[in-house]
């Protein structure tokens, strides 16, 4: 045993020193200044999901620190019907998803492609969280040949009778459209989870599903090609 006046155990010499620097570990020289972009939340603690480019991944470490940049909030478009409301989402983006954004269109609805329309009654984890925090979990079958459980990331999905003004909940007559933002899970209450982006009455809210055409958010979209 050492006594109280011993110092810190010697460092093996074959071993580079720790890279740390106070409040994380930053980033080393060829890691930084690598950009991506947030297409999804995850909800405790204000946590995100981000996509890089595959470079820039390859180059990534764990503990090396990210700032967030955030566009949008307290977005409010004059192209959107009245009581839709648009979220988590960057202004610019919004005109290059599947969404009909012009006046008057369709009975003065606003149309969405999405890959596929869900009731309600299968929202599971994030259920009653405020929608600006934390994505939605959709408690769906397996892929298979009914299809329904085929989703990829970035898809658009419809969620029938549920308002995410605030904290997700149910109201009937409502529709929710959200983006996939991470894959499925074996737990019960867990499965594909999407991030709301628009939410309002059905009668304003219109989406269109296409299960073979659909497509959503992309790399190319948010420049991560």
């Amino acid at each position: 045993m050492r006594g109280p006046s011993a110092g810190p155990p010697a460092r093996p010499r074959n071993l580079p020193a720790p890279n740390r620097a106070a409040g994380g570990a930053r980033p080393a020289p060829d890691r930084a200044g690598a950009q991506g972009a947030v297409v999804g939340k995850r909800g405790e603690e204000g946590r995100v999901i981000v996509a890089f480019g595959q470079d820039d991944l390859a180059r990534l470490r764990p503990g090396d620190e990210v700032a967030v940049r955030a566009r949008g909030q307290g977005l409010c478009l004059p192209a959107l019907p009245p009581g839709v409301m648009a979220m988590n989402l960057d202004p610019d983006l919004l005109a290059r998803l599947p969404v009909d954004l012009s006046p008057g269109g369709d009975a003065g609805g606003l149309t969405v492609g999405v890959r596929m329309r869900v009731p309600s009654r299968l929202a599971g984890n994030g259920i009653g969280r405020p929608a600006v925090a934390w994505d939605l979990d959709l408690q769906l079958p397996p892929p298979g040949p009914g299809g329904a459980g085929d989703l990829a990331l970035g898809d658009l999905v419809a969620v029938t009778d549920l308002d995410a003004r605030y904290n997700m909940g149910y109201r009937r007559g409502w529709v929710t459209v959200g983006v996939v933002g991470h894959g499925a899970s074996p737990l019960p209450g867990h499965g594909p989870g999407m991030t709301p982006i628009l939410t309002g009455p059905a009668a304003a809210l219109r989406p269109v599903p296409d299960a073979a055409g659909h497509f959503g958010l992309t790399a190319a979209m948010v420049k991560l090609l």
